[in-house]
């Protein structure tokens, strides 16, 4: 496997799991990609979506490969599971995922064990869910994961789980600007086609109300393992926030001075997340408000209007 990984041996601690948080288009990717640059720090995407709604087999790594063909992740699929993921084992697990880590399942917990046989599909789809992390750490020997998965429920169900430390940073950006970039198309490439994903400003505007409320309602769950953090104050100071990420899960700092703003990635391999981690090897953080004068009047007054509660507990007025 790559040198770049060579950094812990197998009798090392249970791994930590950053789950860096955020609604769609918040800038988690970016940030992932760039915590990876630190020592014993693994980005591996969203992991919740891996087993769906788009086939494994169509997905591309941010190596370019496909994912089922990527080395590193048919090594960490062996590791975890004795072999590389069928189409069967895909379906169960997906299957599993949606009907025991739902936001309702969180909340209803108790309804839903009351149920024949859900307590054990929720054990199973954990039992491999765990395998996965524990293989990841064997395979990269890093002790940090980086998770930007979307659902906050599959991440209070990992924080349940002894064998893994989950530590959490709530992402957060102007809805406005996240309105702002759902609308400029990106395409989601996959080994088939390209897909072009859009929102309009009051779904994108709905959607963040709902997935930060979400994970600010379970904040309680994680006790002192929580931290929350603006996008914008990282857009301003990179490598002061990346900083006080590495902190925040026990490993160095980087060593790049406090005026970065441009880096050099390693070699990566991402799943999921956002379409702009593929072929990337350079990233220039810069502040973002073209929303600011691109934006309309009504669409910013509307989001504004969606998203108010909220907003204004995170600092945007």
């Amino acid at each position: 496997m790559s040198g770049q990984w060579q950094n812990i041996g197998r009798d090392d601690p249970r791994p930590i799991v950053l789950s860096l948080y955020a609604s769609g288009r918040s800038g988690s990717t970016v940030i992932g990609m760039l915590l990876a640059q630190g020592e014993s720090v693994f980005y591996a995407g969203e992991l919740q979506a891996l087993w769906g709604p788009t086939p494994l087999a169509d997905e591309l790594c941010s190596c370019g490969a496909p994912m089922l063909s990527c080395e590193l992740w048919r090594a960490v699929f062996e590791e975890a599971f004795g072999c590389v993921p069928d189409a069967r084992m895909i379906a169960r697990l997906r299957f599993l995922r949606d009907a025991t880590s739902r936001a309702r399942h969180v909340f209803l917990e108790e309804a839903f064990r009351r149920r024949p046989q859900w307590g054990a599909m929720q054990r199973e789809f954990l039992e491999h869910t765990v395998h996965l992390y524990l293989a990841i750490q064997r395979v990269t020997r890093c002790r940090v994961i980086v998770d930007t998965s979307k659902w906050p429920s599959y991440v209070l169900l990992l924080a349940r789980q002894p064998a893994l430390e989950v530590r959490v940073t709530h992402l957060v950006r102007d809805p406005r600007a996240v309105a702002y970039s759902w609308q400029r198309a990106k395409a989601w490439r996959t080994t088939g086609a390209q897909q072009v994903r859009r929102q309009s400003p009051w779904r994108s505007a709905m959607s963040w109300l709902r997935e930060n409320a979400l994970l600010g309602m379970m904040r309680p769950f994680f006790h002192q393992h929580y931290m929350r953090m603006r996008y914008e104050d990282f857009a301003r100071a990179p490598v002061t926030m990346l900083n006080s990420l590495l902190r925040f899960v026990g490993v160095p700092e980087l060593k790049a001075p406090a005026s970065t703003r441009e880096f050099h990635v390693r070699g990566h391999h991402v799943f999921g997340a956002n379409p702009d981690r593929l072929g990337r090897d350079e990233i220039i953080v810069q502040p973002d408000e073209a929303w600011r004068t691109e934006l309309s009047l009504a669409h910013c007054w509307s989001v504004r209007m969606i998203t108010l509660p909220l907003a204004l507990r995170y600092g945007y007025l």
